[in-house]
């Protein structure tokens, strides 16, 4: 079972049910990336089971959901438009732990994809199944995730980058907020790493020939 500590360090300063997802698998094989940035989204949630400690079975529904203003970089020209959310489908796979009036569960989850789709039709598909801990106790609610990497596709299905997926907030109260940052693909950094790194070999060969003319003169 995951830590979930750090999560409910406010202790009674929250209450409610809660929700931490992250991915098993690794980011998808690399496309040919052609977008940037970080797309931020807001909006409503419920939990179908929101006052169960550890019910068998869940499920997140989002019921609306916008492009915030903080978005940035390829996403800006969604800003202010609608986007549809796939739900997230939880069955308990673990046994129940307690931290103070926390109760911690582990579960499988899954989502149709796309799981999200953008007014413009850019879609973004994660990796199905993915872990899920599920806190929860009485009053306020506090959620939150871990990232988990998924796949952008133009409105043609064409592939054009991966991202990380991650639910800042979501919980019985029926709010929730939620980022996707587009990231390099594997070979991009590889490349820039390489780069970075003969970048420091050619300095360092020019300073040992000034050294050597230094001590030739």
């Amino acid at each position: 079972m995951m830590n979930f500590k750090k999560y409910i360090s406010g202790g009674a300063a929250f209450a409610g049910s809660a929700l931490i997802l992250s991915s098993t698998l690794a980011v998808a094989p690399a496309q040919a990336a052609s977008i940037y940035g970080t797309v931020n989204i807001s909006g409503s949630a419920t939990f179908a089971n929101p006052n169960e400690a550890a019910p068998a079975t869940d499920t997140i529904k989002f019921l609306t959901s916008v492009v915030d203003t903080t978005t940035t970089g390829s996403f800006t020209s969604l800003i202010g438009t609608s986007a549809t959310v796939s739900d997230v489908n939880l069955v308990k796979s673990g046994s129940s732990s307690t931290m103070g009036s926390w109760t911690a569960t582990s579960y499988t989850g899954t989502a149709s994809n796309p799981l999200i789709q953008f007014a413009n039709g850019l879609k973004f598909d994660i990796n199905n199944s993915f872990n899920v801990l599920r806190l929860a106790t009485s009053g306020f609610t506090l959620a939150a995730t871990e990232p988990f990497s998924g796949t952008f596709y133009n409105s043609s299905g064409v592939a054009v980058g991966n991202g990380l997926f991650t639910v800042n907030s979501i919980g019985s109260q029926g709010s929730y907020s939620a980022t996707i940052e587009a990231v390099p693909e594997p070979f991009t950094i590889l490349g820039s790493a390489t780069a970075l790194g003969f970048g420091a070999f050619l300095k360092k060969k020019r300073a040992e020939k000034q050294k050597q003319a230094t001590v030739s003169a």
